[in-house]
């Protein structure tokens, strides 16, 4: 599963997705609103898994800040920084992400895959 947990308003980050990613399958869209807590709090993190049927345990957090690796501990979900983003690696590694990406592919060794 896909899905996307943001600070943005949720009625934006849905256009958003809709509009950029069309085709990407997002299961799931969590954004800023009056009854969601902004990032770091775990509740859009945890309501994704909850939605979606899984674990945070089972899930991997992807994020290019602090604020996300924090929110991926907060959720007990697996913490991805990637380079491509606002944060340096150092400072991502400071704030604890259990892996780091360079580019999108890197993505299948962290779920244990062999790269095509």
């Amino acid at each position: 599963y896909l899905a996307v947990n943001t600070n943005k308003e949720e009625d934006i980050a849905r256009k958003v997705v809709e509009r950029f990613f069309p085709y990407w399958g997002f299961s799931w869209v969590v954004g800023s609103s009056a009854l969601m807590p902004k990032k770091p709090d775990q509740s859009g993190a945890r309501m994704i898994a909850n939605k979606l049927g899984v674990l945070p345990e089972e899930c991997i957090y992807i994020g290019d800040s602090e604020v996300d690796i924090m929110t991926a501990k907060n959720a007990n979900m697996h913490s991805v920084g990637v380079l491509w983003g606002f944060r340096t690696e150092n400072e991502l590694i400071q704030a604890g992400a259990q892996s780091i990406i360079r580019r999108p592919l890197e993505l299948l060794s962290v779920l244990g895959l062999e790269r095509i």
